[in-house]
């Protein structure tokens, strides 16, 4: 099973504006990629 975190982040982009700091993926855009992409039946409630 892969994970195309691609259509969420661009860390390429990232990298080359913020260096290292850019491979740093948010905690909201993790549950985000699990909801989306792993197909657990789980609803994603945005508080």
């Amino acid at each position: 099973m892969s994970v195309n975190f691609n259509k969420y982040v661009d860390l390429l982009a990232r990298y080359a504006i913020y260096g290292k700091n850019g491979y740093y993926i948010n905690s909201y855009t993790i549950t985000r990629i699990i909801v989306d992409e792993l197909k657990l039946h789980m609803s994603f409630n945005e508080y």
